[in-house]
């Protein structure tokens, strides 16, 4: 299931045991990746080289045998340092798994976030590689595994906390299922300022505080989530494109580039596996 994009080798799996999971295997790029965000949590484990990332608007820089870790929804990029490549496993974990089988060995609510996006452990990174690995290769008891894995991440370094009360509301901004019935983002923005009662410049910086994120690039965020989830499921790049609220495949291929660094079609054959929530 590998493939090559833009001079990277790029493995996408998610285990058949554990649909909720999909782990991404980067091997020496050198490629950006657009501000973006993720639906799920990101749990990163740096293999080679140096990596830049901005988690709300402060700077962090992870070398080999860092772990990463990214909450739901938290707008940030992830950039090579001078130009040299890096490679990483990044796994995604969807949310509900999360809530329904952390939280509750944690002592934490439901809706909760990351305190610490950085993790520098020798022991707990090769705790994480193997919790990974044995994801990857469908070990029995890799979900115990991983569940471990993330006990041992808040007993020894705090790494979740319960989320703060005046986090970002994105209901305030993009009613719940408005990514696909809004025009392109050349109106979008207006569309949305006019949703929300405001004029379209004071929409768009309150958009940016409270998410991170350009109006019309956490729209495209949205849509891609949904495209992403589409295609694990076997639909078609144009089925996918078209009930993500894009015009047409080549404008989905253009944002799946951007902002994954990898094309809908090479992600759709190596993720064929689906976790319906």
């Amino acid at each position: 299931m590998a493939h090559e994009s833009h001079s990277a080798v790029q493995k996408f799996a998610v285990p058949q045991a554990l649909p909720f999971v999909e782990v991404r295997t980067t091997l020496d790029s050198v490629q950006p990746y657009a501000e973006h965000f993720h639906s799920s949590w990101s749990l990163g484990a740096i293999l080679e080289g140096r990596t830049r990332f901005r988690l709300h608007g402060q700077m962090h820089e992870a070398q080999v045998g860092d772990l990463v870790l990214i909450g739901p929804g938290v707008a940030h990029s992830c950039n090579p340092v001078d130009g040299q490549p890096r490679s990483y496993h990044m796994a995604h974990v969807d949310c509900r798994w999360f809530a329904q089988r952390v939280c509750p060995v944690l002592g934490l609510p439901e809706n909760c976030e990351a305190a610490l996006p950085l993790i520098r452990d020798s022991a707990l990174f090769a705790d994480g590689l193997e919790a990974i690995q044995a994801m990857l290769v469908g070990r029995a008891d890799s979900e115990q595994a991983l569940l471990d894995m993330l006990v041992r991440m808040q007993v020894a370094h705090g790494c979740f906390r319960p989320a703060a009360e005046d986090s970002a509301n994105i209901a305030r901004f993009l009613p719940a299922g408005e990514e696909g019935s809004l025009s392109t983002e050349r109106h979008a923005v207006g569309q949305l300022a006019e949703i929300s009662g405001l004029r379209r410049e004071s929409y768009s910086r309150a958009f940016r505080r409270g998410t991170g994120l350009p109006p019309v690039s956490y729209l495209h965020c949205l849509r891609l989530e949904k495209a992403r989830r589409l295609l694990r499921q076997g639909k078609s790049i144009a089925e996918a494109a078209a009930a993500a609220g894009y015009a047409d495949q080549s404008h989905l291929h253009r944002m799946f580039v951007k902002f994954y660094s990898v094309t809908p079609g090479c992600y759709r054959k190596s993720a064929s596996h689906s976790y319906k929530k």
